[in-house]
């Protein structure tokens, strides 16, 4: 995050810059499709997975007023490192010229506990200077304390977002 969120009707931080950071690094493998589809010029989709067996995931969080053990890391701490492994999957769906799906998955087990998140956005180009989106993110982490799981999610977070904006290409 680069901004302060807040829970709503309070002042307590829920994230803050940087806080917190998360990174993940593995080795493994890749694959790649860039597909253009025959029937429609403008259709086509680009596609990425990495399926990484042996990675680290680094979790830190500098702000004091910031609970860090609402990511994984214990009271007192300000990082944790998990070592597991990790799928990526990373997806452009061009509809047509003005419709575009991106989606991206990302799966992490330390063999103890999973991560996984999945994000959607999906992006309208209404004329040459208007564009919407529509975004919703989900997130799954068994890893924190079972005091802080939600009452009615669980583990599980969402975020959706629709935005309108202004667009200009060359």
């Amino acid at each position: 995050p680069l901004f302060n969120s807040y829970p709503r009707n309070s002042e307590k931080k829920k994230t803050a810059l940087f806080s917190p950071l998360n990174v993940n690094v593995g080795i493994g493998m890749s694959y790649k499709l860039n597909k253009q589809f025959s029937n429609n010029k403008h259709r086509k989709i680009n596609l990425s997975v990495d399926i990484n067996p042996l990675s680290i995931n680094y979790t830190y969080v500098e702000d004091g007023l910031v609970d860090e053990t609402k990511f994984s890391v214990e009271k007192g701490k300000k990082a944790k490192t998990d070592y597991g492994s990790t799928i990526n999957l990373n997806s452009d769906l061009y509809f047509n010229r003005y419709t575009r799906l991106v989606s991206r998955m990302k799966y992490f087990s330390n063999y103890e506990k999973v991560i996984g998140e999945f994000e959607n956005t999906l992006n309208f180009e209404l004329n040459k200077y208007l564009s919407t989106s529509i975004n919703l993110n989900l997130r799954f982490d068994d890893g924190i304390p079972f005091k802080n799981k939600d009452e009615k999610w669980g583990y599980f977070q969402y975020n959706e977002t629709l935005s309108f904006g202004l667009s200009y290409k060359w």
